[in-house]
């Protein structure tokens, strides 16, 4: 599979000064574009230990609007992030509609890291391939476009290139005890990591195998391609919000005349007048005098319990003291 990438494709200056004002340009439009829409693209940086991938992460950094850009690196596994679930650190970094995210390190890291170091067996490894594939299909579906890079370099290459900058006193630091650990075993990652691309390379998230000898050729292929992927993800969500507006029921007809016959049979038709129901009156509750009096009535005639008659005498003796007050009114 690298095999393709490792056959010397370089790009002269003349080229390349005249293509970047280009690129440039067609990034920052495809930029405002997604930002009047409903994606969300996810840019991912992967390949071999060395340098190459931070320089391509301030290169997207550097020739698009940084406003609608954030890069994420992902490599070691916080306190945090251990006592959550193993992908919620990846959704924390999933950017917003309208805006871009580069990944540095992703969900590919651990497996391909373990798998390379012994630490996990074939089986588990390609579970790992199918979950992750099945995680990248539902984020395509929800509108976040994948677009997956693999920067290769040939092992002559990245040695090459890791004895040239431990040799600059100013770049130096970019080279550090891990990128020489993983070269040891280059040959065990390149297996791997081909396994992680055929495994998980498809229609709606393909990989793309990117040539990172040349600096220049790196730069053009993998930014001529963003745009090509970006433009290419805004055309099929304008072909779905199409297809989703041709697609909702057009709302029903109005009448625009009468039907004479109905109307003349309808006409014909005698109702009586229409009257407005009313509320029935509840009867106004007995007053407190008339209440005396069907008590002493009720006692003179001895039909009334002992308790019912205590009740009795009682009302008749608060009805006195009102005529009292009242000046026997």
């Amino acid at each position: 599979m690298f095999e393709a990438a490792e056959v010397g494709n370089k790009t002269d200056k003349a080229t390349y000064k005249r293509e970047v004002p280009r690129i440039r340009e067609e990034l920052l439009e495809l930029q405002r574009a997604v930002a009047g829409s409903n994606l969300a693209p996810v840019i991912h940086i992967g390949g071999v230990e060395g340098p190459g991938k931070g320089e391509v992460v301030d290169l997207l950094l550097e020739w698009m609007d940084a406003r609608g850009i954030e890069a994420h690196a992902l490599f070691e596994t916080t306190d945090e992030e251990t006592q959550r679930p193993r992908y919620w650190r990846f959704w924390r970094v999933l950017p917003p509609r309208g805006t871009m995210s580069v990944l540095l390190g992703s969900w590919y890291t651990d497996p391909i890291i373990d798998r390379a170091f012994d630490r996990i067996d074939d089986v588990v490894f390609e579970r790992e391939m199918r979950r992750i594939r099945d995680f990248e299909r539902m984020l395509t579906l929800e509108g976040i476009p994948l677009i997956k890079f693999w920067l290769h370099l040939a092992k002559g290459a990245q040695r090459k290139l890791l004895k040239k900058l431990k040799k600059d006193p100013n770049r130096r630091w970019l080279v550090s005890d891990t990128a020489w650990e993983f070269f040891e075993k280059y040959d065990d990652f390149r297996q791997v990591s081909e396994a992680a691309i055929r495994l998980t390379s498809t229609g709606a998230a393909p990989w793309h195998v990117v040539e990172a000898t040349d600096v220049r050729h790196r730069n053009l292929t993998v930014t001529t391609t963003l745009a090509r992927a970006i433009r290419e993800a805004l055309e099929e969500e304008g072909a779905r919000e199409a297809k989703r507006k041709s697609a909702r029921k057009p709302a029903l007809p109005r009448p625009t005349a009468a039907n004479p016959g109905l109307v003349g049979a309808l006409g014909s038709i005698s109702c009586p007048p229409w009257k407005p129901r009313t509320v029935l009156e509840m009867p106004a509750p007995p007053s407190l005098a008339s209440s005396a009096r069907a008590a002493s009535t009720s006692l003179k005639m001895g039909s009334l319990s002992p308790r019912t008659r205590r009740t009795s005498v009682a009302v008749q003796a608060v009805l006195a003291r009102s005529r009292g007050r009242s000046g026997g009114r």
